[in-house]
């Protein structure tokens, strides 16, 4: 019964979107000026509206952080999914599949994370011209997607995992 309430919970947490996905997608889109919405004052009759803008410095170590808690996240599961498929190995049940889709998450993490170490290498000011972020949004892009392949290799884990039992426990039935 652990292992299946386990990867149920566990492709349920896998489901929710990427949190940080919203707050870098700013850079990829090539919105380096204005990468939040703008929040602006109140306009008076003889004003003009002046947009708030996040500088850039700030929403890099904002996307850096927020990437790196969901590597951090994705690899915590891994390291569960792996544990788990340990057990259940030791059961005789067969999880070839599932560890196959583990190890392309492992991969794909440690592509994330090298990715991760090169973003925040990329040296950028506040006044650095919109010319010169192609390498930071680059390199914003190839980290979301292989965290994005990482999340689907792990819920392709998961769901070979939970497979597996049920076939084992069909298995035991009849």
């Amino acid at each position: 019964k652990k292992p299946i309430n386990y990867i149920v919970w566990a492709i349920i947490a896998l489901t929710i979107p990427l949190v940080a996905n919203a707050q870098t997608s700013a850079l990829v889109a090539g919105e380096t000026a204005l990468a939040a919405p703008a929040q602006t004052a109140p306009a008076t009759t003889d004003q003009t509206v002046t947009p708030i803008v996040e500088p850039l410095t700030v929403r890099k170590a904002t996307a850096e952080k927020n990437l790196r808690a969901i590597q951090a996240q994705f690899a915590l599961f891994a390291t569960r999914t792996q544990s788990t498929i340990d057990r259940l190995r030791a059961k005789n049940i067969d999880t070839t599949k599932a560890q196959a889709e583990l190890a392309l998450t492992n991969t794909a993490l440690g592509l994330s994370q090298t990715n991760l170490d090169l973003f925040a290498k990329i040296v950028v000011t506040d006044d650095t011209p919109e010319t010169d972020t192609a390498e930071l949004k680059l390199t914003l892009t190839k980290i979301e997607e292989s965290l994005k392949e990482a999340r689907a290799h792990l819920i392709n884990s998961l769901t070979e995992l939970k497979a597996s039992v049920e076939t084992s426990i069909g298995a035991q039935i009849q």
